[in-house]
């Protein structure tokens, strides 16, 4: 018995011939043909906010902040269900019993925990260590399958990563938005009344009334200044002449008028006017802080910005012609020659 040939003895077909047979039987008979879509991403940073910096993101070995975030957004629970579950559970049914969902590899369940491991195994993302970039492999038995989820995935990781970390940036946008809606319409407010006072008054410009009225004052003090220097002059030099009598008429007119001026605004400029500078005042104010409001919305949109990811898609999803599964010579080989070697130390 010991010297019969291999290929006789019962041994060999337990530990090598007949597990050999068997896969090659699944493999080549049996297995589902499966297609793969593979697509190459890399990720951008805006972090630092220095051009030179965001190239050293992009491009480090290792995988940088952007790649592994743009992974595990991939592998997300958020992710898997906008790619509706019931279709990829309904895709992944097509496949022969050992890999299928629902078969052998869920261990015959159909919940959603297995179904997003099963996602999670057939929607692969990976960081090339030397580039950096991602690689991302979608796997089906139907080339359009595999290609529309990969547009699909790469869509969705774009939507997201780039309003990753600046969540908190939107929500305070919004805020200073409504904020500078509230103030356009407390200076529209502050318009109209300023409108309605110059309408009631009949003044357009009440800085300028108020000032020319002053100057006016002060034209008639100058005046008096004037002619109370030649009164001085007339009577030191005594001169009863009726140009003295003169001057202390016109010094009389102009203190009558001066005091009728400063009795004009203590009356009724005064308090119009102490109105018109609170109605200013509250326009300026209010022009201040819009112009504030925008700042503040500029420096947040700079800051989202500069805290996003921007993923560039260096190799786009293509539609696989040819399957690339299940490498049946390849297992088929390898099984034997793995079992001849165990066969090899049994026997």
């Amino acid at each position: 018995m010991s010297n019969s040939i291999f290929y006789k003895r019962k041994l060999f077909w337990w530990i090598c011939g007949g597990p050999s047979l068997c896969i090659a039987f699944y493999f080549f008979v049996w297995a589902t043909p499966r297609y793969q879509s593979v697509s190459i991403l890399r990720v951008y940073e805006y972090s630092t906010g220095e051009a030179s910096s965001s190239a050293i993101s992009a491009m480090g070995g290792g995988g940088s902040p952007g790649a592994y975030a743009l992974k595990d957004t991939i592998r997300s629970w958020e992710c898997f269900h906008a790619m509706d579950p019931k279709a990829l559970a309904a895709e992944w049914r097509k496949t022969d019993f050992f890999t299928r969902f629902g078969g052998v590899r869920t261990l015959l369940s159909h919940n959603q925990m297995w179904l997003w491991r099963y996602y999670r195994a057939h929607v692969y993302a990976k960081i090339d260590k030397y580039s950096g970039m991602v690689i991302l492999k979608v796997d089906g038995v139907d080339p359009d399958f595999v290609y529309h989820t990969s547009q699909r995935v790469i869509n969705y990781a774009k939507d997201r990563l780039n309003t990753t970390g600046i969540d908190a940036y939107l929500r305070e946008h919004q805020k200073i938005e409504s904020k500078l809606v509230l103030d356009q319409q407390n200076l529209a407010r502050d318009l109209q009344a300023m409108s309605e006072f110059q309408q009631q008054y009949g003044i357009a410009d009440y800085d300028a009334l108020y000032t020319k009225t002053l100057n006016l004052i002060a034209k008639f003090q100058e005046e008096k200044v004037s002619l109370e220097s030649r009164s001085n002059v007339a009577q030191a030099f005594e001169k009863k002449s009726q140009e003295l009598a003169i001057i202390k008429l016109q010094l009389a007119t102009i203190d009558k008028n001066i005091e009728k001026q400063k009795e004009f605004i203590l009356k009724n400029m005064a308090p119009v006017y102490e109105k018109f500078s609170y109605l200013t005042a509250k326009v300026k104010e209010d022009m201040m802080v819009i112009q504030m409001d925008n700042k503040t919305v500029q420096m947040i949109e700079q800051m989202a910005i500069s805290n996003s990811f921007h993923i560039d898609v260096i190799q786009a999803p293509q539609k696989p012609t040819d399957p690339t599964l299940p490498y049946a010579l390849l297992w088929t080989v390898v099984t034997f020659g793995v079992s001849w070697l165990l066969y090899l130390i049994v026997k």
